[in-house]
């Protein structure tokens, strides 16, 4: 086990490719890059967070959670989250945290996708995928 503050650093030091899949559209997949085995992940978490000019330093107090997925078997490297966004014309992240019992209380962060609003989402051509790496 790491020491007390230092599991944070250690997740959060992989860099964890989260991706959007726009082809289906308004209904998305987000699929997240799993963590290695040896961080003992169990469930990935995803928030769904808006806000109005989304710098990365904004508190992020309006969030709401929008789904937990199991870590499941190490034979895959990704896990997907199907999302179904709302036909709100504001912009949006989401959010992905690791639970683990190497994480203090159990859940850290992990990584951010870039800002989205509905009406670029709605404007996207068909077999859109947006990347990004923390």
């Amino acid at each position: 086990m790491f020491p007390p503050g230092q599991c944070n650093k250690s997740i959060q030091s992989r860099e964890t490719l989260t991706y959007l899949d726009l082809t289906f559209k308004p209904h998305l997949t987000l699929h997240i890059q799993k963590l290695p085995a040896d961080l003992d992940i169990n469930k990935y978490e995803v928030k769904q967070c808006f806000c109005s000019n989304c710098s990365v330093h904004d508190s992020h107090q309006d969030c709401k959670h929008i789904g937990t997925v199991e870590a499941g078997s190490e034979n895959n490297d990704d896990v997907t989250l199907p999302i179904d966004i709302e036909e709100e014309d504001r912009n949006f992240f989401f959010k992905i945290y690791a639970r683990s019992n190497l994480c203090e209380e159990g859940i850290c962060y992990i990584s951010r996708t870039q800002t989205l609003t509905s009406t670029f989402i709605s404007m996207s051509t068909s077999n859109t995928t947006i990347l990004e790496m923390i």
